[in-house]
């Protein structure tokens, strides 16, 4: 590897054309001020660029913008590599960056590390029920089931194998995610999307690729086809970025799965302003297609997660999650408990958790979005978690330190499960 050092001046702005790994190399060009260096990289270089002052780093699918600023952050103009679908060109805001992590592996951990999970208890109804299911049948896995449990069931096998280190556990698992693949034919994207993402965890918690090769290989080939296949007219993709309730969230959850596992890290920049901007940051993207607006605190800038402080009518509808709650109906006071809102949330919360990992903060973005929208379900709408829905308090208290009441043991959801266990301690 090869690394070149350019000492720049303060206030510049430095575009990487990284197409994605798919160029011959790539480039770097100061934007301004007029005095700038230009870099060219080829595959395996690196650019160290200092700065006289505090600096931003920017990831956006097929650019880096890089930017050394005096205080505030002087606005900047991202083009990202095209993938069929709308795209914000707008300035994008501090706070996107990620921490520098290891790379993806049972070591650092998509959804948890081994260490952790060798951590977690081998007592109590949490422990009982993922081993019960690790030790069960599992059925046979279809990505085109709505309801299918084959994926979550695996999970349970790659949790039980990193705890105890039980080699059957690993094979049962390594067996699972290979009869998963290919069982897609019939999807739409929304079932794909829930169901891929606990094949993906359960891949990295038993380290596939030191465990089975080959295996690790096909699998790595199939997840890279699956995110931007078509299903009924629609990608992984594009639900992720066009979709702005149930199916998009899962769809980004999926699609954070795949890029962390596949080492993706460009569309892992794409992702990470395309969730912020359903968060709410419509400067960070604003491609979503929305349904009746009723919902929005302002519908002429609809958002995922309407924004702090927001009311309508004298009441507060901080925190709503407008293109779900629409489902029950448009705007109406007392707000119905909408069960779309908590499915939407599963997928949220669960990019969000892959998107912390991964050196980013979600948790903190758009005044704590997430936390908002939690707060809004309990105390203003009497809408609790329930059903399916009850273990993913526990990932919002493990984020934000709040108590709310998880179902113990906790019932599998439609994308993770034994969340009492995993998260119930944090």
């Amino acid at each position: 590897m090869h690394t070149r050092k350019h000492a720049l001046p303060l206030l510049f702005a430095v575009t990487v054309a990284l197409a994605y790994g798919l160029l011959g190399g790539a480039v770097i060009r100061a934007a301004r001020p007029a005095t700038s260096s230009t870099v060219a990289l080829q595959p395996g270089d690196s650019a160290v660029v200092s700065c006289a002052g505090p600096f931003e780093v920017v990831p956006a699918a097929g650019v880096l913008t890089i930017g050394c600023t005096g205080g505030a952050v002087a606005p900047t103009t991202t083009t990202p590599r095209s993938t069929g679908t709308a795209v914000s060109s707008t300035a994008t805001p501090a706070g996107v960056t990620p921490t520098p992590l290891p790379p993806s592996g049972p070591a650092n951990g998509i959804w948890l590390s081994q260490a952790e999970v060798r951590s977690l208890p081998m007592n109590g109804a949490g422990w009982n029920a993922v081993k019960a299911a690790a030790d069960g049948a599992w059925g046979a896995p279809s990505l085109s089931d709505l309801n299918a449990k084959h994926d979550v069931y695996t999970l349970a096998g790659a949790l039980v194998y990193a705890r105890t280190g039980q080699a059957a556990y690993r094979t049962k698992t390594a067996a699972g995610i290979a009869a998963a693949m290919g069982t897609e034919s019939s999807s739409r994207a929304l079932e794909v999307s829930r169901n891929v993402q606990s094949y993906v965890f359960a891949a990295d918690l038993i380290d596939l690729k030191t465990f089975d090769s080959g295996a690790d290989t096909r699998f790595r080939a199939w997840l890279g086809a699956l995110k931007t296949r078509s299903f009924d007219g629609m990608s992984i993709v594009q639900s992720s970025e066009h979709r702005p309730n149930n199916w998009g969230t899962h769809a980004m959850a999926a699609r954070i799965a795949i890029d962390r596992y596949l080492g993706d890290t460009a569309d892992l920049g794409r992702a990470a302003l395309v969730f912020r901007g359903w968060l709410g940051d419509r400067g960070a993207y604003a491609g979503f297609d929305y349904g009746d607006t009723s919902w929005q605190a302002d519908p002429s800038k609809p958002v995922g997660i309407n924004p702090a402080g927001a009311t309508k009518s004298g009441h507060s509808i901080d925190g709503v999650l407008p293109d779900d709650q629409r489902r029950a109906g448009g705007y109406t006071w007392p707000p119905p408990c909408e069960n779309y809102v908590h499915e939407a949330l599963q997928g949220a919360l669960v990019a969000a958790t892959e998107l912390k990992r991964a050196g980013y903060d979600p948790w903190s973005w758009q005044g704590q979005a997430l936390r908002r929208s939690y707060a809004w379900l309990y105390t203003v709408d009497s809408c609790p978690a329930s059903g399916d829905d009850g273990g993913y308090p526990f990932l919002v208290n493990a984020a934000y330190g709040t108590t709310y009441a998880g179902a113990r043991p906790a019932p599998v959801g439609k994308n993770v499960g034994w969340l009492d266990w995993t998260h119930g301690s944090r």
